[in-house]
């Protein structure tokens, strides 16, 4: 994948200030309010899945598309309830449905809620977005 697509994703997220967003291989330390309490925070992957050659040309005017999937796991505290977390998903679901600014994003897979920790302090609810990028080489 080449840093102008993940770049691209990044970007997007930008717009979503209802919560941190934790991209891969980030500093990460579980928010919390001026009292120490937890706050919900967003942690995401980005995948590639393919690549594939879209026109012929000379050497440099090829087009091509990579094909990937970020997946988000957006993080309440345990015990509040799913109500926050799926709208906070929905939220950001929103940011990426069907959007071309960089790279073009399809519709987010629905959301699903599930334990969000080994040590039972988190609750997720999870989602994805298919993303291609068209570019020359």
């Amino acid at each position: 994948m080449t840093p102008a697509t993940v770049q691209a994703i990044k970007d997007r997220g930008a717009a979503f200030t209802s919560a941190p967003i934790y991209w891969p291989n980030e500093t990460f330390e579980p928010p919390a309010d001026a009292s120490g309490n937890p706050r919900p925070f967003v942690w995401a992957e980005i995948r590639g899945l393919s690549s594939e050659i879209r026109s012929i040309g000379t050497s440099g005017t090829h087009w091509l598309r990579d094909h990937g999937f970020i997946r988000f796991h957006v993080e309440v505290p345990s015990g509040e309830g799913s109500d926050q977390a799926y709208a906070l998903a929905e939220t950001l679901a929103a940011i990426y449905r069907i959007a071309s600014a960089g790279v073009q994003t399809l519709a987010p897979t629905p959301a699903e809620g599930g334990e969000g920790s080994d040590d039972g302090n988190w609750f997720a609810v999870s989602f994805g977005v298919p993303f291609y990028l068209d570019y020359q080489g």
